[in-house]
C-alpha cells in the first residue's frame, strides 16, 4: 500500500508471471523503502526498492526456507542449517549482501574418564 495517510493505492511488487510462484518468505527493511522476497524455486533473493519500483536479483546459491529475523529487522536466515551451510540476507547497509556461514556437524568429546559425551 502506498499513501495510507492519503488516497491509499495498493502496489504490486511481486506475481506469479515473475516467477515468484512458490514464494518462501517476505519482510520489509527497517526503513520501510525496500522489500526482500525469497522464493522456494529460485536461489536468489530479490530486493525491490519501493520508491523506484526497481527490482534487483542478489544470488543466495541456497535453497531459501523463508526469511527469519536474526538481528531486529536487518538480518535474516535464508536457509536450515540441517541442509548445510546457511545463506544469510545482511540488509543493514545501502547495499544488501548474502554471507554464507559454514555449518559444522556436532562432534562427540570425552571426558577424562574415556566416556563420550554429546
Amino acid at each position: 500500500m502506498r499513501g495510507i495517510d492519503q488516497e491509499a493505492s495498493r502496489i504490486s511488487v511481486a506475481s506469479f508471471g515473475d516467477g515468484f510462484n512458490a514464494i518462501a518468505g517476505v519482510a520489509g527493511s527497517a526503513d520501510g523503502l525496500r522489500i526482500f522476497i525469497t522464493s522456494k524455486k529460485s536461489e536468489t533473493v530479490t530486493v525491490v526498492d519501493l520508491q523506484t519500483s526497481l527490482s534487483t536479483a542478489l544470488p543466495c546459491h541456497c535453497v531459501a526456507t523463508g526469511l527469519h529475523p536474526l538481528k531486529g529487522t536487518s538480518v535474516f536466515r535464508l536457509s536450515d542449517p540441517s541442509d548445510g551451510p546457511v545463506a544469510v540476507l545482511d540488509a543493514s547497509s545501502f547495499e544488501p549482501r548474502i554471507i554464507v556461514v559454514p555449518v559444522t556437524p556436532a562432534r562427540t568429546a570425552s571426558n577424562s574418564e574415556g566416556v563420550q559425551q554429546q
